[in-house]
């Protein structure tokens, strides 16, 4: 969703941080909502419609092979997100990703994933670190930890543990 709180604005500002330091990287922002004319007003102030493809609403199989194009997904979310499914369908497609601290972001990204970005720079020196990142180690980490099989055998642990009280 294309809204305020979803902070694509930020990233358009770290884009022309980017640009300053000879970095003129392409950005794809997948998505409808109101905030989408103001981006466009933002880019065009910035003067960078060129590097910025809006592709609309993406879902299954089709968000899948675009997400499979990228070399990293960036959420620069300004709200307490409560699951980030984006993060986890980046991962599993072999991208890291750049997130900021907001809900449940910090839980799912670790060092050899991603990087957690508080400030515009941040998520400028983090692009720059790219090449820190291996995708298999990325889709590693997602199947090892999202599965829907593993997940639902950590549920069973869980509630096993709790009925014999030791939670």
């Amino acid at each position: 969703r294309l809204v305020s709180d979803k902070g694509a604005n930020i990233l358009l500002t770290a884009l022309d941080l980017l640009r300053a330091k000879n970095l003129n990287p392409r950005l794809t922002i997948v998505g409808l909502g109101p905030e989408e004319i103001n981006l466009k007003n933002q880019l065009k102030d910035l003067k960078l419609e060129t590097q910025v493809d809006f592709l609309g609403s993406l879902k299954g199989s089709e968000l899948a092979k675009e997400l499979s194009k990228h070399k990293i997904l960036v959420i620069p979310s300004l709200w307490n997100e409560p699951f980030g499914i984006s993060v986890i369908e980046s991962l599993v497609s072999g991208s890291p990703v750049l997130v900021t601290p907001f809900g449940s972001l910090t839980e799912l990204v670790t060092k050899e994933v991603g990087r957690i970005c508080k400030t515009e720079t941040e998520f400028v020196d983090s692009f720059k670190s790219l090449g820190d990142f291996n995708p298999k180690i990325c889709r590693d980490y997602a199947l090892s930890k999202f599965d829907y099989r593993q997940m639902a055998e950590n549920y069973i642990g869980l509630y096993e543990r709790v009925l014999k009280k030791e939670v």
